[in-house]
């Protein structure tokens, strides 16, 4: 806490400096996100989900949507899974 600076100049410099790491940020997304997705642990490999009503499901974790979605693929289908726990055995 500074009692030097006020309210009003704090907000301010903050805002600034939000906005300018945001437009950073908007023009690097795309990067950050590739790379994220790259590092998933499952990625590729066969997984059990658990969906909410307890069903369960088996699959190749392919990657994931931008809505966050798990792409899983089973016989050559794929699947968007928005809600399930990776079950490990």
């Amino acid at each position: 806490y500074n009692k030097d600076i006020s309210n009003f100049n704090f907000v301010y410099i903050l805002m600034e400096r939000y906005l300018k790491n945001f437009h950073i940020l908007e023009n690097r997304s795309n990067i950050i996100i590739k790379k994220y997705k790259s590092k998933l642990k499952f990625l590729r490999k066969k997984i059990i989900l658990k969906l909410d009503n307890n069903q369960i499901k088996e699959g190749i974790f392919y990657g994931l949507n931008e809505d966050g979605s798990i792409i899983l693929k089973k016989n050559s289908f794929y699947e968007n899974i928005y809600n399930a726990r990776i079950l490990i055995w």
